[in-house]
């Protein structure tokens, strides 16, 4: 048995969060503890007489880590396992602007002006840092189509490279320097909007196409129809993953899907078969058949509408950007928007909750919603499952960064097969 381990990871203020002058409401002490600056909490009423003010989990970044040490001292024993057969699962739980995508990713989409018949240039990878409000009027990002995938992750310094491309250059580094193994590696990509499944590898005229998800024989819960896409080599899985953005960019401008109010999940299957050495050269006879599934996940942002600063902005700047909906109907999507999020979340905690209590696994609600069936061997099943939680300090964000903080402790009492 093995618990589910709990990484946390907290951003610094940013240049708005400076010039208004917010104080970090929370800080790293050591490793292992980050703790609540009572002083600095805006809402004091939350700070109550005998409340705990420092909280553990096995690893504590600061802003000063970058996504290559948290993958090596973190993540990398994970890809390991999947390699000789164990599951794995990594996934990114926190608000919007805490640094959720830019650990999974390595880079931020930047805003830049039109340009006539020339691409988009990437040229500089921030630390996405700002909180949703604040952040309205850079949301406008650049198209996904204008980003040349290979160009971002040659010109973005190694350090700062996200979990994903590392893990899949680590999985076919391994591969090719191992001779004793022949590898077979697939991967999927899908998105779960307002609790439908679609397909981020299919066609972008079945897009709209809803993915369900069945019951194997063994009672597990599998997904109905998904492509899956053979890869050999790294080129190979970062040309996926750009077909994947590239699909999901599709689906924000053509079905009115919001990509940031979605869940994403990367998953990578991986077969190895031990092949036997003979005396006088390699039988073609194989044995030992090994297969994992890796699974990197970006949940949408944990946040309530109610809790944004000025909701009549957020909704209206939204409503701007969205040219296919009057802006009535494009604030009514992202309201059932927030509360698809909020609902699907909800039942997230509610199943972690109740593994950590020690319930039985037949009561434990697994059906509730999609995401929770799509990560039920990841929670209390087969798998070494990693949570990152990613935070912000400032004191304005307390009651969303103290809920995470929460979340990632009643995570940390399940046990995983």
């Amino acid at each position: 048995m093995e618990n589910i381990n709990v990484i946390l990871r907290i951003r610094p203020l940013n240049e708005k969060e400076i010039k208004i002058q917010e104080k970090p409401a929370f800080e790293i002490t050591d490793p292992f503890t980050i703790q609540i600056i009572p002083e600095n909490a805006i809402n004091k009423n939350l700070i109550q007489s005998g409340q705990q003010l420092t909280f553990k989990y096995d690893k504590c970044f600061n802003e000063n880590i970058t996504n290559q040490i948290l993958f090596q001292d973190c993540v990398e024993s994970i890809i390991n396992s999947s390699l000789n057969g164990v599951n794995g699962t990594v996934f990114m739980y926190g608000q919007s602007g805490s640094g959720k995508t830019y650990t999974m990713m390595g880079y931020e989409k930047k805003n830049t002006p039109p340009q006539s018949n020339k691409k988009a240039k990437m040229n500089q990878y921030d630390y996405y840092s700002q909180s949703p409000i604040q952040n309205n009027n850079r949301q406008n990002y650049q198209d996904i189509d204008d980003i040349d995938f290979d160009k971002i992750n040659t010109q973005t310094p190694d350090d700062n490279k996200g979990i994903l491309y590392l893990s899949l250059k680590h999985i076919f580094n391994t591969i090719s320097n191992n001779k004793d193994k022949a590898y077979v590696v697939k991967c999927s990509y899908l998105e779960i909007y307002n609790d439908q499944i679609h397909d981020l590898l299919s066609h972008v005229q079945k897009l709209n196409e809803l993915l369900q998800i069945g019951m194997n024989q063994n009672k597990e819960f599998y997904i109905k129809g998904v492509t899956e896409l053979s890869i050999s080599n790294f080129n190979e899985a970062l040309e996926v993953l750009k077909m994947g953005e590239n699909n999901k960019h599709y689906a924000q401008t053509t079905m009115n899907h919001n990509s940031s109010r979605s869940h994403s999940i990367f998953k990578v299957n991986v077969q190895s078969i031990m092949v036997k050495k003979e005396k006088y050269g390699i039988n073609n006879q194989s044995t030992v058949i090994q297969s994992s599934e890796l699974n990197f996940i970006d949940l949408a942002g944990s946040e309530k509408l109610s809790n944004h600063q000025n909701i009549e902005e957020f909704l209206l700047n939204s409503a701007q950007k969205n040219q296919n909906l009057s802006p009535q109907d494009t604030i009514k999507d992202r309201i059932k928007e927030g509360q698809y999020i909020n609902k699907s979340l909800f039942f997230l905690t509610q199943v972690i909750s109740q593994i950590a209590e020690g319930k039985p696994i037949i009561h434990i609600p697994y059906r509730n919603s999609p995401l929770t069936k799509i990560l039920k061997s990841s929670l209390g099943g087969n798998s070494r499952t990693m949570i990152i939680l990613c935070i912000t300090c400032a004191q304005s964000q307390f009651e969303q960064t103290l809920s995470t903080i929460r979340f990632g402790l009643n995570a940390k009492k399940i046990e995983n097969k």
